[in-house]
């Protein structure tokens, strides 16, 4: 096995004695069919010498594989643009850099395509340097075999490069050297890792062509690798595996499917009381939006309508009251829709190929020809070193979305997720999302580095609306709203208000009414004015934090505000975070790789319920530990807050 140029012998190497040894045993192994084909493709160490070569010749041939991602398309079933674009091949270029060098002795670019042909519906590889190619792998890899080169003999170390770039190819001539692929590479750079093309019916625009590199570093190439023709070199190829330099991230919404859930004291679903204590003496218009009568139990009791001047049911004669004590006074709940997503601190540099690592558990070295990639990770450029930069130099590093101005990977916008069917599924302003993944850069940190403001996350938008019992198609957004967290603790009698899933009390306010409180034109509600912090002492320290806030043209404030017991909310819009997980947690010992993301992986998160207010903007990132588990809800309430539950599937390769 290889040993890493850049590490120390006796932390990535095996011993010569160990390494025959176990090299003994991996052929015998697979001569009884009981490894996989992965492990069957072992490479010849720099010190071995294929038996059955006479040790003359100038002639080698390459035998590479590259992931296929999902073992579908393998037989053209279930396939479409994006699955097809992350394994086209457009050119290939090989390196042999001298071993002891390292500097560049030769390189050469294969005529080698890889594509989807729509008339055989299957794959094709194509051009004047493919020996043959095999899309039967029992490793969810394909194959391709090229002809035979001649090359003058000698020892080197071998890269191969699928779809490379200008950039890559800038550095890889006569007078590169080795060294020369450990400068980091920029990653927000236009087609640094992948291009694009139009899909199978020429008009869908999506990533393909993937720069992809050897998977473990380059590959020793052995005077016992060339041989006399081209026949016994195709018969003997060197054997290699190439990895895609981008990570894959895709999200989905499932739902919490039993219901079970709770976010409130009488609801779930992401659903919310939106408190309407209007005094009942007062003078007051009828909201457009609350059209059924809601008397007595809930929704659907009834089933009457109300006047809108009268306030009365057209059914059962009871009048709509907003004040306590009223027994038709049943809370009206507001739902969170349109769940959306992207991913947010992203690496801005990466290494042409991945840099092994320690493995999960941080106790054993990765080696060239492991094959347990499940406990892979690696080393990016900003490692380690980075906690406590000042924000200008982890800008330098990573890209922020402070703002709603960015996606990755494809537009400028939150991508639209799919509704899975439930009851408030209608509510949605579409049932068809965008389920296209989104590809990142690799983005790895040491154990004590992995900080809120250095790990990659998904955010995660919502919008509350109201709910309707008559037609859920016409549901309206709530528009701008307060968050209040004072007021009266929820209990049998005062039940307007919400419980997150730790237990803690906040209500949601009209914005409305919130100026009519203030303004003393309408008398406060009970349960809001008690407490241990009251809406009017709320009030005053909120218009002290927040001088500009614009009190009599509510919608003239075209910003969220914040104070520490009321939040000011836009358009009925907020955001949660989830950190990126690579080794799920009772997979490891202690910290080490927990969060991150590593090239080639394919990342899974699922959203399975709301369960508490979200931020009302993007949360700037945190710049403590975080660990695996609930991620921070609304502003005032620590970091370990429930607000979403979700779930990672363990990454795989793509």
């Amino acid at each position: 096995m290889r040993k890493n140029y850049k590490t120390e012998s006796d932390k990535r190497g095996m011993n010569k004695n160990m390494k025959k040894y176990l090299y003994n045993i991996i052929i015998i192994l697979a001569s009884i069919g009981i490894l996989t084909s992965c492990i069957n493709e072992y490479y010849y160490d720099v010190e071995e010498t294929p038996k059955d070569n006479p040790g003359t010749g100038d002639q080698i041939s390459l035998y590479f594989k590259v992931p296929f991602g999902e073992t579908r398309m393998r037989n053209g079933t279930g396939l479409d643009n994006i699955s097809i674009g992350e394994v086209m091949i457009r050119g290939i270029r090989i390196v042999f850099y001298d071993r002891n060098g390292p500097s560049v002795r030769h390189y050469w670019d294969y005529d080698i395509n890889f594509q989807y042909d729509t008339g055989s519906s299957s794959f094709i590889a194509s051009g004047n340097d493919v020996k043959s190619y095999d899309l039967s792998g029992s490793d969810e890899s394909y194959s391709i075999l090229t002809k035979a080169k001649q090359i003058p003999q000698g020892d080197y170390r071998m890269l191969i490069i699928v779809n490379p770039t200008d950039q890559i190819k800038a550095i890889t001539r006569e007078n590169n050297t080795l060294d020369d692929l450990d400068a980091p590479f920029n990653t927000m750079a236009a087609y640094s890792m992948y291009q694009s093309w139009n899909g199978v019916d020429g008009t869908d625009d999506v990533p393909a062509y993937f720069l992809m590199l050897n998977s473990q570093g380059p590959i020793n190439i052995v005077k016992g690798n060339f041989w006399p023709t081209a026949e016994e070199a195709e018969n003997h190829p060197v054997r290699g595996n190439v990895e895609r330099t981008v990570a894959k991230v895709i999200c989905s919404h499932i739902g919490s499917g039993s219901g079970n859930v709770r976010s409130v004291l009488e609801a779930g679903d992401g659903r919310f009381v939106m408190h309407l204590g209007y005094d009942i003496s007062g003078d007051y218009d009828l909201p457009d939006w609350i059209t059924h009568c809601i008397y007595n139990s809930g929704p659907w009791a009834c089933g009457g309508t109300y006047d809108k001047t009268t306030k009365i049911c057209n059914k059962c004669g009871i009048k709509y009251g907003f004040g306590l004590g009223n027994y038709t006074d049943i809370p009206r709940y507001v739902v969170a829709t349109d769940l959306m997503w992207q991913v947010d601190v992203i690496n801005k540099k990466s290494y042409w190929y991945r840099h092994l690592a320690y493995k999960a558990g941080n106790t054993v070295m990765e080696q060239y020809g492991d094959t347990d990639t499940r406990n892979f990770y690696a080393e990016d450029p900003n490692f380690s070193g980075f906690s406590g930069k000042t924000e200008a130099e982890l800008n330098d590093e990573f890209l922020y979305k402070t703002d709603i101005q960015r996606t990755n990977g494809k537009g400028d916008s939150f991508r639209r997720l799919t509704p899975v069917a439930y009851k408030y599924s209608p509510y949605w302003s579409w049932q068809e999302g965008d389920n296209d993944p989104v590809y990142i850069p690799e983005n790895t940190m040491a154990q004590d580095e992995q900080r809120g403001n250095l790990v990659t996350r998904v955010i995660v938008k919502a919008t509350l609306k109201r709910e309707r019992f008559d037609t859920p198609a016409n549901t309206l957004p709530v528009g701008d709203f307060f968050l209040f967290t004072g007021g009266v603790e929820g209990n049998s009698t005062y039940n307007m208000n919400n419980m997150d899933a730790d237990g803690r009390y906040f209500y949601l306010l009209p914005a409305e009414n919130v100026v009519k409180y203030k303004n003393g034109t309408t008398a406060t509600p009970v349960n809001l004015r008690n407490g241990a912090i009251p809406l009017a002492d709320a009030i005053a320290e909120f218009t002290a934090d927040n001088p500009q806030f614009n009190w009599d043209n509510i919608a003239a404030n075209k910003n969220p505000a914040l104070s520490e017991h009321l939040v000011f909310y836009k358009k009925g819009e907020m955001y949660y975070e989830v950190p990126i997980i690579h080794f799920p947690k009772n997979s490891v010992k202690g910290e080490y790789g927990h969060f991150g993301v590593v090239r080639n992986r394919g990342y899974q998160l699922q959203i399975i319920d709301i369960l508490s207010l979200g931020f009302p903007t993007i949360p700037t990132p945190g710049t403590g530990l975080i660990e695996q588990g609930p991620t921070r809800s609304i502003p005032h309430i620590e970091r370990g807050a429930n607000s979403i539950s979700f779930s990672w599937d363990n990454p795989v390769s793509f």
